[in-house]
């Protein structure tokens, strides 16, 4: 039988972090249910990045931490990176990147 893996992105991440009860428990039942959860090495830059620039820094820095090291992390390639950082200008040239 093949497990099933899913990749949660940033906004899902954030709303874990935050204890958001609707995101908390669908997460739960995707672990309840075998799915591997996983995320992207492009998704724990952004999680740190804005723990390091939080108020709150050392609780957020160890709920990060704590938080990745329950998924699966995915590594990118160069290509990827490149697309990544592509989508990643144009977002931030039209005011929508997420910092």
């Amino acid at each position: 039988m093949e497990t099933t893996r899913v990749v949660v992105d940033t906004g899902i991440l954030i709303d874990l972090l935050r204890g958001v009860g609707e995101t908390v428990d669908f997460i739960g039942e995707m672990e309840n249910k075998g799915y591997l959860l996983a995320t992207t090495i492009v998704n724990a830059f952004e999680l740190y990045h804005r723990a390091y620039k939080s108020k709150r820094r050392e609780e957020n820095l160890g709920s990060t931490k704590k938080l990745l090291e329950r998924l699966i992390v995915l590594r990118m390639s160069l290509r990827s990176a490149k697309g990544a950082e592509l989508i990643y200008a144009e977002l931030e040239a039209k005011g929508q990147s997420s910092d």
